[in-house]
C-alpha cells in the first residue's frame, strides 16, 4: 500500500519536473545553440565538482588511515593510481565536452 503512494508521488514528481524542463525551455531568453551550451557548460562544471569532492574525500580518508597505522607511506600505490586516474577522467571531460576554460577549471580548484 505505501509502496503503491511512493510510485504515484515519485510518477507526479517526474511529471511535474519534464513540464517544467519543457516550459523552461520553451520560454528560455536565450536561442537553442546558446542554451545547450550553457547547460553543457554547467554540466561539465558540475561534473569536475565530483571530481574534486571525490579527491578531497579519498585524500582525508587516507590521511586518516595513515594516522591510524601509523605508517605514512600506507596506500602510496592507491594514490598514485587515483591520481592518474582522475587526471585521465579531467582529460576525457574536457576533450568531451570542449577544451575547459583556465576560469572554469580553477573555479573548482582543480589545476
Amino acid at each position: 500500500m505505501a509502496a503503491g503512494r511512493f510510485i504515484k508521488f515519485a510518477s507526479g514528481g517526474l511529471f511535474g519536473a519534464g513540464v517544467g524542463t519543457a516550459l523552461a525551455i520553451l520560454f528560455a531568453p536565450q536561442s537553442g545553440d546558446t542554451l545547450r551550451k550553457n547547460v553543457s557548460d554547467r554540466v561539465k562544471l558540475a561534473q569536475l565538482a565530483g571530481i574534486e569532492a571525490q579527491a578531497e574525500t579519498e585524500a582525508a580518508i587516507i590521511a586518516r588511515y595513515r594516522a591510524k597505522m601509523d605508517n605514512p607511506g600506507a596506500l602510496s600505490d592507491f594514490e598514485t593510481m587515483n591520481s592518474a586516474r582522475r587526471a585521465e577522467d579531467i582529460r576525457k571531460l574536457t576533450q568531451i565536452h570542449g577544451p575547459a576554460t583556465d576560469t572554469t577549471v580553477e573555479t573548482i580548484g582543480v589545476v
